[in-house]
């Protein structure tokens, strides 16, 4: 928990802690999807300080409950040695520690959705409402912490349907004091958020809106911002897409199996011995069937690639070793596992509902992960309690040595002992095997984890205290930065720009909020107007911050000229406020084209000429077109200092066409010889296509062996541009 990696998303959590912390309300004054988590992280923050560690304790607390609960459900449902089997396996199963030790609202409502399990076994197992209502409220609750927990809620009835033997009377009465419980708990919260904000709001960006972050937009990618998708499009786009959507999963499929292997494995012998006994009659027949397919899916689409080192994934690929040896141990596994399972029986005396509950519990939980159109692969954490329970019946069926061979020598005469115990050596070897592939499994697992990095935990605490500190020491409380992970606004106890604690909808090139009454979500062009007021004195240049900048190719442009590398620590530059430019004097002539084209080449007359329909001011621009071929136009040699910065820009205007124009620079010698051009094509991006005079500059800085410069003005195909009041000059201070 001290030493782990950050996730990507911490930062942000706590960020949002505090920021409730100082009177904010989610969904609201902050873009916070999981509110009542953030409440749950302003607590811990309140007592145990600003920082990382609060929300791992959180974190780490909650599992700790999930422990004692799933030994609880186990022990209920089966009996005491199953349940502590169950609880050790969770407690120390190797994937379930580095997920449950991220300050992440999933790791909140997992324990909390375990909760829920238990009072409905209590339910179930006493006949008692109460305990259904209590169910209800339950899950109720942790939909707040995570809607992703509302699916037991859609998926009981089912269960209760096949507890009650399919008495629909029963059933619904049953499950109205489920619907009851849960709005006793998420009624009132919602009426608290969308009396805060409004109804139109909470269910644009929490509920079926449509708007980004929403539900609509997990199950579908092609959710649009403000308009509900209905379940039939969604359909429709899965089918369309379906081999687009089957490589994603059997991708995420494969890392979930090889990360988990150590309990699907037995989780397939606990499905295998509720199918020998429930095969004959038909009702189980559909119900094993739905559960083995819904269980099986990450071995039948484990032919995925792994998946390549891409951050919102979750993972990275592990070394070789890793690989080979869970390829081989799973190879060796599922054939022995299904002959084990095969040639046992359960030994484990039951509850009549308890396999049924634990096939509910895995059933309800894939169908949501199978639901979202693009999940993490540490959303499978959410399955660890149940098939922690499952690989527990699994383990005591495979170390059933005794009852097995007590049952074969029941079943065959004294004269066929010899042979028997030979059969019997053999098949208790195959138990042996599987046990010691297990352990392998689970090993190769947690060595696999310790030496390699998780993409979403790509930030170390010793990265995040050295940059945080940094910028701490050179700032004071009132100022901002600008970062794309808020972790390091954390560390340096500093206001992100604007207060923004979700970068994420910067990232997209549109603004994914168009309606935003209560300005939760800043646009590029607020962060822009932000900047341009100094607010920001440094800018972290990490993943997040360049993918967002990358986006918003205006946001680019201005820090790439108002902003310097100060310093770079663990290789992210760490960019210091320079202020806005103060130039000298303009040394470019006839920049305004009053003598026509005097002091320029035009390499082509027909394409390139001053025209007097058009000025910025005075009474001429500069009108360029091209077709096929380019046709620059070149102004005359101006005498520059070496290592110095110049501030070139101009006014521009577009006619026709969408292509990409410049207002370049030309190097050279002292000998007139070409060196390099400069601010070329790509850094004219940010300032699209204006259909109205729009001013546009950049900078550029000499070396120590250029001695002239050449303004160069040009398009690309099939576009004309105007240009008018072109200027070059030097900067000669930074106004701050």
């Amino acid at each position: 928990m001290l030493y782990l990696p950050i996730d990507g998303d911490e930062g942000q959590f706590v960020y949002q802690a505090q920021q409730v912390l100082d009177g904010k309300i989610p969904l609201k004054e902050t873009l916070s999807y999981t509110p009542l988590f953030t409440y749950l992280e302003a607590l811990f923050v309140k007592v145990f300080g600003y920082n990382v560690l609060s929300g791992r304790i959180l974190t780490v607390t909650m599992n700790t409950l999930a422990v004692v609960f799933t030994y609880a459900i186990a022990k209920e449902l089966y009996n005491k040695k199953v349940g502590l089997i169950s609880a050790f396996i969770y407690a120390l199963s190797p994937a379930a520690l580095i997920y449950n030790t991220v300050g992440n609202y999933r790791e909140v409502a997992f324990p909390l959705e375990a909760l829920g399990i238990l009072a409905l076994v209590l339910a179930l197992k006493n006949e008692r409402p109460i305990y259904f209502a209590l169910f209800g409220a339950i899950i109720g609750f942790a939909t707040w912490v995570y809607r992703a927990s509302a699916i037991f809620l859609l998926t009981v009835p089912f269960l209760l349907l096949y507890v009650n033997h399919f008495r629909i009377r029963d059933s619904i009465k049953k499950y109205a004091f489920v619907i009851v419980g849960a709005m006793v708990t998420f009624v009132p919260i919602f009426l608290y958020f969308a009396y805060n904000s409004s109804l139109e709001w909470v269910n644009l960006i929490w509920g079926f809106g449509g708007g980004k972050g929403s539900v609509t937009d997990y199950l579908s990618s092609q959710a649009v911002t403000g308009s509900a998708v209905s379940p039939v499009s969604i359909l429709y786009e899965r089918v369309i897409f379906l081999g687009e959507y089957l490589n994603f999963i059997s991708r995420v499929a494969y890392v979930v199996t090889f990360q988990w292997v150590y309990v699907i494995i037995p989780s397939l012998i606990f499905l295998v011995l509720v199918l020998k006994g429930k095969i004959k009659e038909r009702r189980h027949l559909l119900l094993s069937t739905s559960c083995l397919l819904a269980i099986l899916f990450v071995v039948v689409l484990s032919r995925g690639e792994m998946l390549p080192p891409r951050g919102p994934w979750g993972t990275t690929p592990s070394a070789w070793i890793y690989e080979t040896t869970f390829f081989m141990s799973f190879l060796f596994m599922i054939p022995i596992a299904l002959t084990v399972a095969i040639d046992s029986n359960e030994t484990e005396k039951h509850l009549r509902f308890a396999d049924a509950l634990i096939l509910f519990w895995i059933t309800s939980i894939v169908m949501v992960l199978l639901s979202f159109y693009r999940a993490h692969v540490f959303y499978f954490d959410h399955i660890a309690s149940p098939l922690a329970i499952a690989t527990a019946i699994a383990l005591c069926t495979i170390l059933d040595f005794q009852g097995r061979t007590s049952t074969f020598i029941k079943k065959k005469s004294l004269r066929r002992l010899s042979r028997l115990s030979l059969d019997i050596a053999g098949r208790n070897f195959l138990r042996l095997v599987l046990l010691a592939l297990l352990i392998i499994s689970s090993l190769n697992t947690a060595f696999m984890f310790a030496s390699t990095s998780v993409g979403e935990r790509a930030v170390t605490r010793e990265m995040a205290a050295a940059i945080g500190g940094y910028i701490q020491r050179h700032t004071s409380v009132d100022d901002e930065i600008f970062t794309g992970n808020v972790i390091f606004a954390v560390y340096a106890n500093r206001k992100n720009i604007l207060d923004i604690s979700s970068p994420w909808p910067l990232l997209h090139p549109l603004n994914p909020f168009p309606y935003d009454p209560y300005g939760v979500a800043a646009s590029a062009e607020d962060v822009l107007e932000e900047l341009e007021k100094g607010k920001a004195r440094y800018v972290t240049l990490e993943d997040y911050t360049v993918s967002i900048l990358n986006s918003h190719p205006i946001l680019d442009h201005f820090i790439s000229t108002h902003y310097t590398v100060e310093t770079t620590i663990y290789d992210v530059p760490i960019l210091k406020w320079m202020g806005t430019a103060q130039t000298g004097e303009n040394l470019l002539s006839n920049g305004d084209f009053k003598s026509e084209s005097y002091g320029w080449t035009l390499t082509n007359a027909l394409y390139n000429n001053v025209t007097t329909a058009y000025s910025h001011s005075g009474n001429a621009s500069l009108q360029v077109t091209r077709e096929n071929i380019e046709h620059s136009v070149f102004s005359e040699l101006i005498s520059v200092e070496a290592n110095t910065t110049y501030l070139v820009g101009g006014w521009i205007k577009y006619l026709c066409g969408n292509s990409s124009f410049k207002i370049a620079g030309e190097f050279l010698d002292e000998n007139k010889s070409h060196m390099a051009y400069v601010a070329d094509w790509n850094k004219w991006v940010y300032a699209g296509f204006p259909s109205n005079w729009t001013y546009v500059y950049n900078l550029i800085t000499t070396s120590s062996s250029v001695s002239f410069v050449s303004v160069i003005i040009g398009v690309e195909a099939e576009t004309k541009v105007l240009f008018d009041d072109i200027t070059f000059s030097r900067v000669i201070n930074w106004l701050k």
